[in-house]
C-alpha cells in the first residue's frame, strides 16, 4: 500500500492508497521539518550537488557549514560525501543550534510558497 503525506499552503494531510484518512492543520508560525526541508532542497537526494553554490547532500550544506559541524562531519569533506545517517545527524544538530532559518526553503515551506512538499513510502 502507498502512504503519502503531503504539506500544501499550511494544511496537511495523510493519504493511502489514494484516499485522504486525516488532515490537520498546520500552524503558520511551525518551524517545518527536517523531512520537509530535505525534499524541499533536494528531493531527498543524499547525494544532491548543487553546481553553482557547491552546497551539497540532502539538506544542501555549503562546505563551509558542513565543516564547521566539528565532530558530527569529520571524516567527510562534504555532506554529499557522508552516509545518510551522518547528514541527518548534522542537520538535526544544525537546526538545534540555529533554528530552521539556515535553509532557503524553510521560509517557502512555512508562507505556503513551495507549492508541494510531499514525502512518499511506499509497502508491500
Amino acid at each position: 500500500m502507498k502512504t503519502s503525506t503531503a504539506i500544501r499552503r499550511g494544511a496537511a494531510a495523510v493519504v493511502m492508497g489514494g484516499v485522504a484518512v486525516g488532515a490537520f492543520a498546520v500552524p503558520a508560525n511551525a518551524a517545518p521539518s527536517l523531512d520537509a526541508i530535505k525534499q524541499c532542497e533536494s528531493g531527498g537526494n543524499y547525494q544532491a550537488v548543487n553546481a553553482s553554490s557547491g552546497a551539497s547532500g540532502a539538506y544542501q550544506f555549503l562546505t563551509s557549514t558542513w565543516q564547521g559541524m566539528g565532530s558530527i562531519t569529520a571524516g567527510y569533506a562534504t555532506a554529499a560525501d557522508a552516509p545518510a545517517s551522518v547528514q541527518d545527524a548534522a542537520a538535526a544538530a544544525l537546526m538545534a543550534r540555529s533554528g530552521a532559518s539556515q535553509w532557503e526553503c524553510s521560509s517557502m515551506i512555512a508562507s505556503g510558497a513551495a507549492a508541494s512538499v510531499s514525502t512518499q513510502s511506499s509497502s508491500v
